[in-house]
């Protein structure tokens, strides 16, 4: 396992893809935790302690604790996740939406 890692480090093209997708990585970690300016995070603090097993701290647990410290990177790529789902669940249900998911991506 080791010697394949090495391997894969050897190579100019995945060395530059590994530092890359560690460098989005540290960056969004770092979003996380820049919170949105004019939000008083005292008081978010509060409601989210006594808010924890309502829908919000759901979605808190999903975001990594981004959502209750309302950071620039909150929501995460968790409402995209969330709409692709509901459409191909209701592409199901509606037939013009069947047909749409058919044909391909450039209609949707």
């Amino acid at each position: 396992m080791f010697q394949t890692i090495k391997n894969a480090l050897k190579t100019p093209d995945i060395r530059k893809r590994l530092l890359y997708t560690l460098l989005l990585i540290v960056l969004f970690r770092l979003g996380c935790y820049i919170s949105v300016p004019g939000v008083d995070t005292i008081a978010l603090s509060n409601l989210a302690q006594t808010q924890t097993n309502g829908l919000s701290g759901l979605i808190d647990l999903i975001s990594g604790g981004a959502f209750s410290r309302f950071s620039i990177f909150a929501m995460s790529i968790s409402p995209y996740i969330t709409a692709s789902i509901v459409i191909q669940l209701l592409g199901m249900v509606i037939p013009s939406l069947e047909k749409l998911m058919k044909e391909g991506g450039e209609d949707r």
